[in-house]
């Protein structure tokens, strides 16, 4: 199974009532920010955590964050983080964002333009030598938006894979069409991306993210190499034997750096979410676009392509940002609406009858939050 985002429309993915919530208050400073450990409150927080005790019981592992207006509803962990010692989950476990990595790249390639080191509309010629003909248009732009018409991956979670041999394969992948003309969801361009940030930093992609925002942020539980991980709390897949975790795959993983892969908790993806909110770590005229709607997924146009994010209109009125990924390791979900002014965010290590099912509990909790009629656990 690779790293890939499973992202679907809401009215097609999701198994429960439509609906919406929102995303976003303001804090000028995350960092200050004191997320709860665990997070009950009486009322919508009760109802919320009933929802969840539920679903439990029907097979669900993993930990959530419900918050509206800088306010913790729900801050809770359910189910086991490591079947073998029967380890349980708890809301400081390390688990796997996947292709919510992506956010972060986009983010990283948004500082470096805030920093005049690049701009999006830069050819990949101007970072790479021995471009073919057919992608001497292609511009980073192309490679944020996934219409660079690269394939979606160029190999497996735990295949080893250097930075050159991932540019190289990447610059001599067949394109499905020309740089600029469709969508098509590509790992291979965000990989592509880490690169460039590496370049032009001249450290790591990771010791960017790092000094950029991790540590800015006070997110001291986000990365993949740098933290010291106590590998006995990291949660592993329960739907996999043996179960994995992304810490296992080899040192030389380029087809998944930059893509996914990274490990964080709800408590640092909520301090981050905080921070996309404000001035402090990136402008709001990059922020801006970041989460403009550039490049439609479908050709009914229900969804669009940001910069590591997917912008949609809601039920409810404003927009959607969100993102989900998943792969061998586990699942994430992190929904983010505007109007509302609330977040979302849902690890789990396991499937439900054969689905991930982060994105149906996203939308679930906020139809709880919102007073909707909603589904209970089925």
């Amino acid at each position: 199974m690779q790293l890939l985002t499973m992202k679907w429309i809401e009215s097609v993915v999701l198994l429960v009532v439509f609906a919406t919530v929102g995303a976003i208050g303001s804090f000028a400073h995350a960092e200050t920010v004191q997320v709860p450990e665990t997070m009950i409150a009486s009322g919508k927080g009760e109802e919320l955590n009933d929802y969840m005790l539920g679903l439990y019981e029907k097979g669900f592992h993993g930990a959530v964050l419900v918050a509206q207006n800088g306010t913790v509803f729900l801050h809770n962990a359910y189910g086991i983080a490591q079947s073998q010692d029967r380890v349980p989950w708890t809301t400081q476990s390390p688990a796997t964002i996947g292709s919510v990595t992506k956010q972060f790249t986009g983010a990283a390639i948004m500082k470096l333009e805030m920093q005049g080191k690049l701009s999006s509309e830069d050819p990949i010629t101007k970072y790479f030598q021995d471009v073919s003909e057919d992608k001497r248009t292609m511009t980073l732009h192309h490679l944020l938006t996934h219409s660079s018409g690269l394939p979606g991956h160029l190999g497996r979670d735990f295949d080893s894979f250097s930075r050159d041999d991932l540019v190289s394969a990447a610059l001599n992948a067949q394109l499905a069409w020309e740089p600029g003309t469709k969508y098509r969801y590509s790992n291979v361009g965000y990989s592509l991306l880490a690169a460039v940030v590496e370049q032009i930093t001249e450290m790591s992609y990771e010791q960017f993210l790092r000094r950029e925002f991790f540590d800015p942020l006070g997110m001291q539980s986000t990365g993949w190499e740098l933290p010291e991980w106590d590998t006995s709390k990291v949660t592993r897949s329960l739907d996999l034997q043996p179960p994995n975790s992304v810490l296992d795959m080899p040192v030389e993983r380029w087809h998944v750096e930059g893509n996914g892969g990274l490990l964080s908790t709800c408590a640092d993806m909520y301090r981050w979410h905080l921070a996309l909110q404000g001035d402090e770590v990136l402008s709001k005229t990059v922020r801006e676009k970041m989460f403009t709607p550039w490049v439609p997924e479908d050709a009914e146009g229900r969804s669009y392509y940001g910069y590591g994010w997917v912008v949609q209109p809601t039920r409810r009125g404003g927009e959607l940002i969100w993102h989900n990924g998943g792969g061998a390791a586990g699942y994430f979900a992190m929904y983010r609406y505007v109007k509302d002014n609330a977040v979302f965010i849902v690890f789990s290590n396991a499937k439900i009858n054969g689905r991930m099912v982060n994105d149906d509990v996203a939308v679930t909790l906020s139809q709880i939050l919102f007073g909707e009629e909603y589904t209970k656990p089925q």
